[in-house]
């Protein structure tokens, strides 16, 4: 017989059905690779492209500067835009590490459950930080502003909810996995 775990518990030769799970891991391994790069290079390409005067009106902020928004507090905006994308590029890293690993037919070990930790406390933290990023970029960009108008707009939405609540699920399967990879490490010594 052999042995389950450098196999990911398959002991049956390929089928055609496991090459098709392969490639669509592989797949959807490179999908999570190109959103990893791919959303960080849009949001900064989206806010280098967006005047301060459309920052403002998408956060909600009825505030025109009479002058120009300085370019250090632009740069600061832009920096911490970046904070949920990047939580999310760090959780899609793992993600696609985990696709890579169902690839070569590894289901049951703890670096798998390590990578779905990973993943989900990236997309926790990513729709978490997305409550507060928006409220901080507001009063960033009104920093200069005459009193009274600054701005602190809060937006909580279905998105960063179902982003919390997606994240801790995926943090409770990766907890149950733990005991599932140590019973089945448990098992395999008995055959």
């Amino acid at each position: 017989m052999k042995k389950l775990f450098n196999t990911g518990l398959r002991s049956e030769p390929p089928t055609q059905s496991t090459f098709q799970q392969s490639w669509l891991n592989k797949v959807l391994g490179g999908i999570c690779g190109l959103l990893m790069l791919g959303l960080p290079a849009t949001t900064l390409y989206a806010a280098f492209g967006t005047s301060s005067h459309t920052m403002l009106t998408n956060l909600g902020v009825a505030w025109a500067p009479a002058n120009p928004i300085p370019e250090w507090q632009r740069g600061v905006s832009i920096v911490v835009s970046l904070i949920p994308v990047t939580c999310m590029s760090y959780g899609l890293f793992f993600a696609r590490q985990i696709f890579l690993d169902f690839a070569n037919n590894a289901y049951f070990n703890f670096k798998i459950v390590k990578s779905m930790r990973s993943f989900a406390a990236g997309v926790f933290t990513a729709a978490f930080s997305g409550l507060i990023v928006s409220p901080l970029i507001g009063v960033i960009l009104t920093l200069q502003a005459p009193a009274g108008s600054h701005a602190l707009a809060l937006h909580v939405g279905s998105q960063e909810l179902l982003g919390m609540l997606f994240g801790g699920i995926a943090w409770q399967i990766a907890h149950v996995m733990t005991k599932a990879v140590a019973l089945a490490e448990e098992n395999a010594q008995f055959v």
